[in-house]
């Protein structure tokens, strides 16, 4: 069994509410939702939200949609609270702000994971030409797709800018291994960086990455909502 899980809050920092923000009268957390459920892997999925606002919204479309505490710092630890108590395969982490999250791109990440099952974390990637986006996270990785670093700085990658890869908001994982990593405390890099991943790296979990084409972006900005309104 395959599940997805879509973290979601409401205190976004750099753009207010931004989950209950509309496109086409339709908050962007909805069109999230509706795109992922069009994967053909994933065999449930669900809202995970401490928001009562968007547990409301959700549950007007689905009944997958689960209350949880607002202790939590971050969306990998929420989910990671309702995955113990699901028996699955792999847990597809899915962020809330990915409004045009590609069905295909989900399927081929979790397709990749069941090819490297030794892998304990699958991430989506996509070329970008963002060098200096401190938004989004770039990622380090060999021919083989191992990741070996990630960042928000554009020093590493002035050298290279034709081959720079972001991270697609698309996360796979072992069951076992993301209880591990939430039972993990935070690290100086995670800390420092702003990345939840660098936790994993620096305990060693085995990253890999599959290049995706997609043009998905999260919303984190105004900018970024003002594309996608014009997007859609």
């Amino acid at each position: 069994m395959i599940i997805g899980l879509i973290p979601a809050r409401l205190k976004s920092k750099r753009l207010k509410e931004k989950l209950l923000l509309r496109i086409r009268n339709k908050p962007l957390i909805v069109h999230t939702y509706e795109n992922a459920l069009r994967s053909k892997k994933i065999n449930s999925l669900f809202v995970c939200t401490d928001s009562p606002r968007i547990f409301n919204v959700i549950k007007k479309k689905t009944s997958n949609v689960i209350m949880t505490s607002t202790r939590f710092k971050n969306g990998t630890d929420r989910i990671a609270s309702v995955a113990k108590n699901i028996n699955c395969k792999l847990v597809i982490d899915i962020q809330g702000d990915e409004v045009f999250v590609d069905p295909k791109s989900i399927d081929q990440v979790i397709n990749f994971h069941i090819q490297n099952y030794k892998a304990d974390i699958v991430i989506g990637s996509c070329k970008t030409k963002r060098i200096k986006d401190k938004s989004i996270v770039k990622l380090v990785f060999n021919k083989k797709g191992e990741v070996n670093d990630m960042t928000r700085e554009d020093n590493f990658c002035k050298f290279d800018k034709k081959n720079l890869y972001k991270q697609v908001d698309i996360i796979s994982f072992k069951p076992d291994k993301l209880q591990k990593f939430s039972a993990l405390r935070q690290t100086k890099n995670e800390i420092k960086r702003k990345i939840e991943l660098m936790r994993a790296l620096d305990n060693k979990f085995k990253i890999k990455t599959v290049v995706v084409k997609t043009d998905s972006f999260s919303v984190n900005t105004k900018s970024d909502y003002e594309k996608a309104k014009k997007k859609y």
